[in-house]
């Protein structure tokens, strides 16, 4: 557990800056380190995270796991048990390009009226989200899982469940030039006052395809029935650990989400390895 000063300080856990070569961190863990920004890591360059826990990790006012502005690569990490006060409880990635892939958002969580983006808070840039999983994200304002503000945030393959937002956005919250887009994604089980899966604010529109939305969209290819999970109350399964084969938000035998997706720029197998 380390601190970075709470007065402007980034990357309680550690802070990559400067130029040159990428820095490759692995196998490592973060936990319950704290900062202003990015209480587990702070990126301010280019970087690549492999197989990487943040847990329980703190910053005040933003990014508890993670604070990126690098156009890193992120790849099996899992951001667990982190808050920021106001924004990003697992990550803030801004003006970045950062690419997660097989990531883990789960439990994250925002504490301050006005802020949200409990598992993630993107603003301007180009981040793409492929083969994550956002679960039991909360926060007491917007956006339980994602805020998407400014910039054109990709999510491919992506599982949203069980996030609430004690006011809009259980899901997803797109304000002002947002303009994500949602492929081969599952959105169920979230909840918030005003909307519950996908809420909109000052403008931003969202291009959501061949995904399943609870209350349905309008979109080639997207459904609106359940997706059968194994076990969604259980999402790391009997092993306790993500991305494994017991996973409960696995899809079960019959889901109708098998093969309703498009092969289009998806990935050759899904967070599991299958």
């Amino acid at each position: 557990a380390n601190a970075a000063p709470l007065d402007g300080g980034s990357g309680g856990g550690l802070y990559v800056s400067g130029g040159g070569n990428d820095l490759l961190v692995a196998d490592c863990i973060f936990s319950n380190n704290n900062a202003f920004y990015g209480g587990g890591m702070g990126a301010g360059a280019t970087c690549i995270v492999v197989n990487c826990d943040f847990v329980g990790n703190t910053g005040v006012p933003a990014a508890g796991g993670l604070s990126n502005g690098g156009d890193g690569e992120f790849r099996n990490c899992t951001f667990r048990n982190n808050t920021g006060t106001q924004i990003g409880g697992g990550v803030f990635d801004a003006s970045a390009d950062g690419r997660y892939v097989g990531c883990v958002f789960f439990a994250n969580n925002t504490t301050v009226v006005g802020g949200g983006g409990a598992g993630a808070y993107v603003n301007y840039g180009s981040p793409s989200f492929e083969n994550c999983v956002f679960a039991a994200n909360s926060t007491v304002w917007c956006g339980g899982a994602v805020i998407a503000l400014n910039g054109v945030a990709a999510f491919m393959d992506c599982t949203f469940y069980g996030n609430s937002a004690a006011n809009q956005a259980g899901a997803l919250l797109i304000q002002e030039n947002g303009y994500p887009t949602l492929q081969n994604c599952i959105l169920w089980g979230n909840s918030a006052p005003i909307g519950p899966v996908i809420h909109t604010v000052n403008g931003g529109t969202p291009s959501v395809t061949y995904t399943c939305i609870q209350g349905g969209w309008g979109g080639a290819g997207n459904i609106a029935s359940d997706p059968s999970f194994e076990s969604p109350g259980d999402p790391e399964g009997l092993d306790g650990l993500f991305r494994t084969s017991d996973d409960g938000l696995a899809l079960g035998a019959g889901s109708p989400c098998i093969d309703a997706g498009t092969s289009s720029g998806a990935p050759a197998e899904d967070i599991t390895g299958k």
